[in-house]
């Protein structure tokens, strides 16, 4: 039952995110500068004019585990040696399994013009989100299956998931529409990298004990990017084989009460997968004599591998990405900032609720984050920012407990740990550059004072917006 899992594990092996980093928004870093393109990523009279992270990556990696099989799953993963022995079997109970990372290869910000604080920017991020169901059944079968006493129920592998990785190359662009309320786009090119998604709609599996014998099929589909069993490592390089766009919008406003709101539908869109792509619709049953080989689990594996191959045709098909619809409130008193954020995925029911305690001390910011997840958890997060007006670096986590646990399992090997698994890290870099970005009345040179004194900004403009 191994190809099975690689199956699975290839939908949740996720290399990158809706990374949350709640502890960055409402920081006017360049990281919020992409992600809440409304904000602001300079300060007149203090901040050089470009602004870049210089190909350092600005990283995110969020993910965790909930689910009745906590020990069985930290077993494989701290150990290397699946444990299901105490696994309850019979009731069909899942796991869910989250992972997602965003990683910004490159940003690269220009202050334009001091009229309406216009700004530009320009990145090149990897992403990647995957949320899997798992059966307790599932688990057991990838260590034996004479872990069952009897003959299942029907449905025992009755698993479901997705997984998709993609380029992403934007253009931001920002500016104030008045004093109090400030518009961003961000507008991308995506190339698709990865996609898997799976669907096991109905599955048996028989144990005959007297014969010897496995009698197991499976009746879903399966959507792949590639070839199943046959990934290409040369699929990270950008072709724009698999192309697609997605749209954000933001804006922040200002009330007289010093209140700050920002609001964000971000990443909203789209992926045309290629011709080359994989359908799979498979519905068989296969049989295996278990005194016939050594390791009958590795029969399976050959059998449920043709199974699917048999399957396969060639055809594309078109995937949503992970947008998400988010508002954020502040209000600064001195040295400390509360920010409340709530986060709601636009595709599936994935979301938080987070409390993002700031404390600023010269140029350090100290950041305390507490974090309902809509799953049912609670996270506790921390991040140590420097930040100047021209250079800022910061590193932190959304789960930091449960990251210190997991790290401490990985590297000690032990099947340490209690309640949900998971684990959160990100770090972040940049410094401006450039000649100085001065206030008009103490500028020798103003950007845009060239242009009409009438003129009216870009959103201004737009031909919705009236007069």
């Amino acid at each position: 039952m191994k190809k099975i899992g690689l199956i699975l594990l290839s939908i949740l092996c996720c290399h990158a995110a809706f990374s949350q980093q709640f502890s960055l928004y409402n920081t006017n870093t360049l990281y919020d500068a992409f992600e809440n393109p409304s904000e602001r990523a300079f300060q007149a009279d203090s901040s050089k004019k470009f602004a870049s992270n210089f190909f350092i990556p600005n990283f995110g990696v969020n993910g965790f585990i909930v689910g009745p099989a906590q020990q069985s799953l930290r077993s494989s993963l701290f150990v290397g040696v699946p444990n299901a022995v105490k696994l309850e079997l019979g009731n069909n109970q899942i796991n869910r399994i989250v992972t997602h990372t965003n990683a910004y290869l490159l940003m690269f910000r220009i202050f334009k013009t001091e009229k309406f604080n216009t700004e530009m920017g320009f990145s090149w991020q990897i992403r990647n989100d995957g949320n899997v169901l798992i059966t307790n059944e599932t688990l057991a079968l990838f260590q034996s299956y004479k872990l069952f006493k009897t003959t299942p129920p029907p449905n025992l592998l009755n698993n479901r998931g997705y997984n998709q990785s993609y380029h992403q190359a934007s253009i931001t662009y920002r500016e104030d529409y008045n004093r109090r309320l400030s518009l961003g786009v961000k507008l991308s090119v995506l190339n698709g990298i990865t996609y898997n998604k799976l669907a096991v709609n109905s599955s048996n599996l028989t144990i005959n004990n007297s014969e010897n014998t496995i009698n197991a099929s499976l009746r879903g589909n399966l959507l792949s990017s590639f070839k199943y069993d046959e990934f290409d490592r040369n699929a990270i390089i950008p072709t724009f084989k698999n192309p697609g766009l997605s749209m954000g919008l933001s804006a922040g406003y200002k009330f007289k009460n010093g209140v700050f709101m920002l609001a964000n539908l971000k990443d909203v869109g789209f992926i045309l997968w290629s011709k080359n792509s994989y359908k799979y619709d498979f519905n068989r049953m296969v049989i295996i004599d278990s005194t016939n080989v050594n390791k009958p689990n590795k029969e399976l594996n050959t059998e449920f591998t043709k199974l699917i191959n048999e399957s396969g045709k060639k055809g594309g098909f078109i995937t949503p990405t992970h947008g998400k619809a988010e508002v954020l409130f502040s209000k600064k008193m001195g040295w400390y900032q509360p920010n409340l954020i709530i986060s709601k995925s636009v595709q599936n029911a994935e979301g938080d609720i987070a409390l993002v305690n700031n404390f600023k001390v010269r140029n350090w910011v100290y950041s305390a984050t507490g974090v309902y997840n809509l799953y049912n958890l609670f996270q506790i997060g921390g991040q140590v920012m420097y930040k100047t007006p021209n250079f800022e670096c910061f590193a932190g986590s959304d789960q930091l407990f449960k990251t210190v646990e997991t790290a401490n399992g990985i590297f000690n090997t032990t099947d340490a740990g209690s309640g949900y698994t998971g684990a959160s890290l990100y770090f972040g870099f940049a410094f401006k550059f450039g000649p100085d970005v001065e206030h008009p009345h103490n500028a020798n040179t103003i950007p845009g004072l060239k242009e009409e004194q009438n003129q009216k900004s870009f959103f201004r403009r737009l031909q919705f917006w009236g007069k």
